[in-house]
């Protein structure tokens, strides 16, 4: 399935952003990889897990097409088709680069789409921030149409759960932040 046979000497790359908190793995499965049957507290075919904005270099794919191999800033692996959408370079990249963002400052945060729940942040998220209305912000996430192109979607995030652009990196700040994962 993983169609090793049909890479050549040269990869066409393609670029996509995550439209969700994915798991990203070594090999093209969603089985785990377990040391012992049943130990499940470590998968050892996770490779990472991404959050929702995160670009995605794609050099190759799943004879199915399901499977999308990937290098993410961090880390490279198989993400799933479902979980990305693929976009062109610059428009990616203007994305990515957008003057107003904000940056969540909490462990997990809620991100809503038309008032509903649709995935959590992890802190560092940067998204780029359209305006702020009462208690949120109103941000702009990636999302894919039904042929899983890049689209670009309103979504709402509690403003005490962000800051507008970076944190001064401070002792302080870096403590504050720290012991919000203790609660």
């Amino acid at each position: 399935d993983m169609s090793l046979n049909s890479i050549s000497g040269k990869v066409k790359t393609r670029y996509a952003l995550t439209v969700n908190y994915t798991n990203q793995k070594i090999i093209p499965t969603d089985l785990a990889l377990l040391k012992k049957k049943n130990q499940i507290y470590f998968d050892r075919n996770q490779n990472s897990a991404l959050d929702i904005a995160t670009p995605i270099a794609i050099l190759h794919s799943t004879d199915d097409g399901q499977w999308h191999y990937g290098i993410a800033p961090t880390s490279s692996g198989w993400v799933k088709d479902r979980d990305i959408a693929f976009g062109e370079k610059k428009e990616i990249e203007n994305y990515l680069s957008s003057e107003n963002f904000i940056i969540t400052t909490e462990p997990k945060s809620a991100l809503l789409i038309a008032g509903k729940y649709h995935d959590y942040l992890r802190m560092g998220v940067r998204l780029p921030s359209i305006l702020t209305i009462d208690d949120k912000i109103m941000v702009l996430v990636p999302s894919r149409d039904k042929e899983g192109r890049l689209v670009m979607q309103n979504a709402t995030i509690k403003s005490s759960n962000t800051h507008k652009g970076y944190l001064p990196y401070t002792p302080k700040n870096i403590l504050t932040q720290a012991f919000k994962f203790l609660n």
